[in-house]
């Protein structure tokens, strides 16, 4: 977790939190309106930094991340553990004041490209599939799940992209610099990789990853999903070819 802190008068006012974790903690079988657990964050360090704070939360990559131990039977989903789990992470972000260091420097840069992404391709066999599912889907509508989503989802999806296949994507990147910290934003849900190997390669002190901005363009898994099989991804391998191009080292 990155906890940026902004003081005045030596005192904590308001925070940017930075966390890897789907916020899918309440599952497809509950579809209440929710925060899920970085609401029951902002909460937590509300309470603990008192009145009148502002808590900011931007998730990190975390296209391949939850809350989710498959090696513990016993934990569980609901609002109890998403408000488990905001808890201790405000409590952290509270705790991680102690060993706070200053921004140095305040000088403010920034930097955009768009990346130019092709579009999976959908083949007649999945086009056909899909609208046969949206058919039955019309008579039956299909009900939440606890995990993974129903076959109309991906029915609808494989649907759209049949109809924008011909057409490349463009995906915004952006780099912000302020002193020694560097925030980078990203406009889909990215596998962990991907913010773990930027934060590597950043010049700057400390880094910031921030996914789903500017732009909801779907999942982004790494090459190695891909060969996997990863589900539901719209695009091929991301940003990889930019990167390549640019000599950049890549995760797998």
């Amino acid at each position: 977790m990155i906890n940026v802190t902004v003081e005045q008068g030596g005192q904590p006012v308001a925070a940017v939190m930075n966390f890897a974790l789907h916020p899918a903690i309440l599952a497809g079988d509950n579809w209440l309106y929710s925060a899920d657990f970085p609401g029951y964050m902002g909460e937590s360090l509300s309470r603990l930094s008192g009145n009148g704070f502002i808590p900011m939360f931007f998730n990190s990559c975390c296209g391949n991340v939850n809350h989710v131990d498959y090696a513990d039977r016993t934990q569980g989903r609901g609002f109890q553990m998403a408000q488990r789990v905001g808890y201790l992470m405000g409590v952290a972000a509270c705790e991680s004041r102690n060993r706070a260091v200053p921004v140095e420097g305040n000088g403010i840069s920034i930097s955009r490209e768009m990346v130019r992404l092709r579009r999976l391709k959908i083949s007649e066999d999945q086009h056909r599939w899909s609208e046969e599912v949206i058919r039955k889907a019309q008579e039956r509508p299909a009900r939440g799940q606890v995990d993974g989503l129903p076959d109309e989802h991906y029915a609808r999806v494989w649907s759209e992209m049949y109809r924008q296949q011909g057409e490349d994507d463009l995906a915004e990147v952006c780099a912000l610099r302020v002193g020694n910290l560097g925030i980078v934003t990203l406009p889909g849900e990215m596998f962990c990789e991907f913010g773990l190997h930027i934060k590597k390669q950043s010049p700057a002190q400390h880094t910031v990853v921030i996914e789903l901005a500017n732009d909801a363009l779907g999942y982004f898994p790494t090459r190695e999903a891909f060969e996997q099989g990863v589900t539901n991804p719209r695009r091929e391998p991301p940003f990889t070819n930019a990167m390549r191009e640019r000599n950049s080292p890549l995760p797998p």
